[in-house]
């Protein structure tokens, strides 16, 4: 049974991911600073045997979208976001999980890993939900790790990029770039691909 198998899923807020490998049956530990302020940084060894890691590293200080403003940002906050991305490293070297998976949009996070192992936009799998329209948008995502590559259901984008027409639905009001909700909205794992990846990296219920 996957009740003894745990999966970590770290920066993760929305809980996608978390919500589709409990549904497996698999005890799943959900780390994230808005959500109880734990700091994956200062995760000490205490789980037992950790099949899958999945983390999503805040995007803020790497992805291509801000590069407007990276040499007046300095190097501090890009050097504070690397500490998140080494977390998960640790965690990887510690637990020697079945799978892992580093999950980013695109921009200089490449430069310090290396090149993806894949990359996506939410319409490549909006067939696995029953109204595919509501992600035929793209958003170029890259993933870097160990797992199994899932099988598209591929849609045609009908929205185009979703990323500058986020609204707060309280305002009506454009998000800013450092509103944390609007960060949170663009963050967020698409469920098409979400459901194909598990899929692709699960042990099936005996």
């Amino acid at each position: 049974m996957n009740q003894d198998k745990t999966i970590l899923v770290l920066y993760e807020v929305s809980g996608t991911f978390s919500n589709l490998y409990r549904e497996l049956g698999y005890n799943v530990v959900q780390i994230d600073k808005q959500l109880d302020g734990s700091d994956v940084r200062l995760m000490q060894k205490k789980y037992k045997n950790v099949v899958g890691i999945l983390a999503f590293p805040p995007c803020t200080h790497f992805a291509g979208s801000g590069a407007r403003w990276w040499y007046a940002k300095g190097k501090e906050p890009l050097i504070e976001a690397l500490t998140n991305v080494d977390a998960v490293f640790r965690m990887v070297k510690i637990y020697n999980p079945d799978f892992y998976v580093i999950e980013n949009p695109i921009g200089r996070l490449t430069r310090f890993i290396g090149k993806p192992k894949f990359i996506f936009n939410p319409c490549e799998f909006a067939g696995y939900l029953d109204n595919p329209e509501d992600e035929a948008y793209t958003k170029k995502t890259c993933l870097w790790g160990e797992f199994d590559i899932p099988i598209k259901k591929h849609v045609k984008s009908v929205h185009g990029s979703m990323m500058h027409k986020l609204k707060n639905p309280k305002t009506g009001k454009f998000y800013s770039f450092n509103d944390q909700e609007g960060k949170n909205w663009r963050s967020k794992t698409p469920l098409g691909f979400a459901r194909a990846f598990v899929e692709a990296n699960s042990y099936k219920p005996a």
